[in-house]
């Protein structure tokens, strides 16, 4: 297991968060007719044409113009580090007004962005960001998480049902005509106490 330390950051860190890159190779998608039938327990892949996927491509998406966007004083941003090398990062959503996910609920969190550098996937540290994500949104007093991904992002699905994410809603329609991925609602339900 790699010595990665978690740390929570400042807002000012988001001109640099998007150092660690979230691209990946598309291979296959979910299959949706499956997911539906199963109430979103199955998650079961189709292989598509290989091709690159960057979500950081999209400068509107891009980490670096969330606090030019949102009110982020109310988020959890996140890095995990190597011998002072970030190497991942989580960016968790709450108390936000003008974040639409979050429905100006109090009681609501939203994984805005997680991400492992490509060499580093597969050892955990996705894991323990996820977990300071959560503990955060649980010490803000939110019962739920969401997060979004989309059907051609099959491993993230997979890291989120691991986690304990159910299928919350699909929008086949929720890029425009232009974009033929399906947007996927993950949710997370979650206990709140004095002890946490």
């Amino acid at each position: 297991m790699l010595d990665v330390q978690v740390v929570r950051l400042d807002s000012s860190a988001l001109h640099t968060y998007a150092d660690v890159s979230i691209e990946f190779e598309v291979r296959s998608k979910v299959r949706l007719d499956v997911l539906v039938e199963s109430s979103g327990m199955s998650w079961i892949e189709e292989p598509v044409e290989p091709y690159g996927k960057n979500y950081d491509l999209v400068l509107s998406e891009h980490p670096r113009t969330l606090g030019t966007r949102f009110d982020t004083s109310n988020w959890g941003i996140f890095g995990a580090n190597l011998a002072e090398r970030q190497i991942g990062g989580a960016i968790v959503a709450a108390r936000s007004s003008d974040f639409d996910m979050l429905a100006e609920r109090d009681d609501l969190a939203v994984l805005v962005d997680l991400r492992v550098q490509p060499a580093f996937r597969g050892q955990g540290i996705g894991r323990a960001l996820f977990k300071a994500a959560a503990d955060w949104a649980k010490l803000q007093g939110c019962r739920e998480l969401l997060v979004e991904t989309q059907d051609t992002n099959v491993p993230a699905c997979r890291f989120y049902s691991a986690m304990g994410f159910q299928l919350h809603s699909i929008a086949t329609d929720g890029y425009g005509p232009d974009n033929p991925e399906v947007k996927l609602i993950l949710r997370s339900e979650f206990q709140t106490d004095a002890a946490t």
